[in-house]
């Protein structure tokens, strides 16, 4: 067997062992603190220049936040279905169907945090690196399945 696949599996079976409702509620909890946070600069309460890499100016701000409110209300839906506290069948379907494709923009999103021009944002890598954990072990070893 390869090394880089047995690392693979060896990174497998350790998400593995997160439970789902963890993971589900991470997915609940931190992203209704971002909420507030990004609703908190959308009300002017913090500045702009904190998130998206300081490149937002006063004209392009609000697009790129709602874009924030949406993801992060997009993320608590996967932990809500995902820990049984959303049941409609319709959120299952949509969830089943965006949960990979939350993990891929997550893991993006992870690595340009890595390089951003803001001290902030690079503090909060280990966040979303638990997200794409946390999104990795629901989409990965159930907890929602495409209906």
């Amino acid at each position: 067997m390869a090394e880089g696949q047995k690392n693979m599996e060896s990174l497998d079976a350790f998400i593995a062992k997160l439970s789902l409702g963890a993971a589900s509620k991470f997915l609940i909890v931190l992203p209704s603190l971002f909420l507030i946070f990004h609703l908190l600069i959308i009300a002017g309460v913090l500045p702009h220049s904190i998130v998206w890499g300081g490149r937002l100016t006063d004209q392009t701000m609000l697009p790129f936040e709602l874009l924030a409110l949406v993801l992060n209300l997009l993320l608590m839906l996967v932990g809500g279905v995902a820990g049984g506290f959303v049941t409609s069948s319709v959120a299952r379907s949509v969830v089943a169907r965006i949960q990979w494709f939350l993990f891929y923009f997550v893991v993006v999103n992870t690595v340009l945090a890595l390089f951003s021009t803001t001290l902030f944002e690079v503090l909060l890598t280990p966040v979303t690196a638990i997200y794409a954990v946390c999104l990795y072990r629901i989409a990965r070893f159930g907890g929602v399945d495409v209906v």
